[in-house]
């Protein structure tokens, strides 16, 4: 038994123990029990800021106790006046129900008896007890909505047991069958499409502060659980596929909440890491998420596709260190070494529990390109299935946009955004799918730094499907590049005020302006 700070609980596929209130011992939180970030921030109410994390029922019993009851000795007790609570005795048994008026004889019998320290339950204010019951209700929501989540994952054609029924062969096989059965094109879903949950955020009205601390600390432990996942399959051992799922819930459900602020987390300058695979691997799982849901796809299709995305170049963890960091363009033996990371890949997947069955296919082919110039097998359009496709699309817009170690100095995303549409128009990527990430960032993406037409310089707050040209912005410095009070426009309604161009701009915190 030991105290947990609020403060330290990040979301997790499963508790190690129970965790119970200070106040009263009540569990919160079951052992082995998802956590996500609503859960953490409904904790985060309580006033003590503090849990109690709990490894077995005697442990637990003994809190309740110890947080419910106070001693009561029998000589401080007055006859003729009543208790104010139930009293109960040193076992467990209740004597005296709260109004009792005790008697001067009771008290002398419990004397006889050698009773002198008796307990009486103390009592919870009730704001309290309904935000704890607040919270327990929450939990449960939030349990019976990840097991949906897994429920959605199998009607999308099930899961599969990696160790036993991945690899290269298998994906290969699978990949004629769809190629043969017309399966690699996967329809949007109309009226069921996960786009139409996601809430619509006023981009001119200030977030709160609490809320924007939120979504840096969520992106933040999602960097962290890549980077430990990865750590995990890079030394071959398994990974249970609800850390997965786990990750690509809090992808989905932050945008639902406010796509906004996850797309300005992701497209953050200051991330750093150890290794850019992770943060690559994250990124391009919060653009493909944002893409399948401006396209239409359902919820269930949403997760599924997020798996694959997230997953998608972990073969790179099997390319040499000094391949894959080299200050410098590759010479072809190295590419052609590099080019091995999708069989890799699959190979890798093996490590993890249960996977959806597209995830291994979206490994291996997320590198093909429509033309039939992309790797490892040069697959041509009809022969490459629509998440490889979508995936892709996210994949070479955040390489475009994210420094590398050949390339200390990324270009723009106005610029990578015109390079997608140049690709889309070649013949190399997915039409439909870069013109939903065009509809979802827009010309110059959410979280951006733009020069406008009066030489203020501001940051992109939201994208206009009607006008990639017009977004929400909020003008933070002046035209002699002096900071001033975030002034939020939507240009869309200022006709004679325009972007003239994208800017690079370092700031301390990255969401300022939000």
């Amino acid at each position: 038994m030991y105290r947990v700070p609020l403060l330290e609980l990040i979301p997790c596929a499963k508790t190690a123990h129970a965790l119970h209130d200070v106040r009263t011992g009540r569990e919160l939180v079951g052992k082995a029990t998802p956590l996500n970030y609503r859960i953490i921030q409904a904790l985060r109410t309580l006033p003590d800021q503090l849990l109690i994390a709990v490894e077995n029922p005697d442990e637990a019993g003994r809190l309740r106790r110890a947080t419910n009851f106070e001693k009561l000795e029998v000589d401080s007790i007055l006859s003729g006046v009543p208790v104010t609570s139930d009293v109960y005795s040193p076992d467990g048994r209740l004597l005296l129900a709260g109004g009792t008026v005790l008697s001067e004889s009771f008290l002398n019998n419990l004397k006889r008896r050698n009773i002198t320290m008796l307990w009486v339950r103390k009592r919870q204010a009730s704001d309290y007890i309904d935000s704890l019951q607040f919270i327990a209700n929450l939990v449960k929501e939030e349990q019976d909505k990840l097991g949906r989540r897994f429920q959605l994952l199998e009607q999308t054609g099930g899961l599969v047991s990696c160790a036993d029924e991945v690899s290269l062969e298998h994906v290969i096989r699978l990949v004629r069958l769809h190629t043969a059965q017309g399966t690699t094109v996967v329809q949007a879903d109309g009226e069921h499409a996960l786009i139409n949950r996601i809430q619509i955020v006023d981009s001119l009205k200030p977030r709160p502060e609490h809320r924007k601390a939120g979504f840096l600390e969520m992106y933040r432990y999602l960097l962290s659980e890549t980077a430990h996942v990865f750590g995990k399959l890079s030394m071959l051992q398994e990974v249970d596929h609800r850390e997965v799922a786990t990750m690509c819930n809090e992808i989905i459900e932050a945008l639902v909440e406010d796509r906004h602020m996850l797309l300005a987390a992701a497209f953050m300058e200051d991330q750093e890491t150890q290794d850019y695979l992770f943060r690559h691997s994250l990124n391009v799982a919060i653009l493909s998420v944002n893409i399948a849901a401006t396209h239409g796809y359902s919820h269930a299709k949403v997760m599924e596709i997020g798996h694959g995305a997230l997953l998608a170049d972990v073969g790179m963890l099997c390319v040499p260190d000094e391949i894959r960091f080299k200050p410098m363009p590759l010479d072809a033996p190295e590419v052609l070494q590099m080019q091995k990371h999708p069989q890799h890949g699959v190979d890798r997947l093996r490590c993890v529990t249960e996977l959806p069955q597209t995830t291994p296919i979206v490994a291996y082919q997320a590198h093909e390109r429509l033309d039939g110039s992309g790797y490892p097998d040069g697959k041509k359009s009809h022969a490459i299935h629509d998440y490889a496709k979508l995936v892709a699309v996210a994949d070479v817009f955040h390489a475009l946009i994210d420094p590398r170690p050949y390339r200390k100095r990324a270009i723009l995303p106005y610029r990578a955004m015109e390079e997608m549409l140049h690709l889309a128009s070649s013949g190399k990527l997915e039409r439909k799918f870069v013109r939903a990430l065009l509809d979802t960032l827009s010309l110059f993406p959410v979280g951006t730094w733009v020069r406008l037409s009066t030489g203020e310089i501001a940051q992109v707050l939201s994208a206009h499907q009607s006008d990639h040209t017009r977004p929400v912005v909020s003008v933070m410095y002046d035209p002699e590049g002096v900071p001033c009070p975030p002034k939020r426009l939507d240009l869309r309604f200022w006709p004679g005020l325009k972007v003239e161009k994208a800017e690079r701009v370092s700031v301390a915190e990255p969401l300022a302006g939000f």
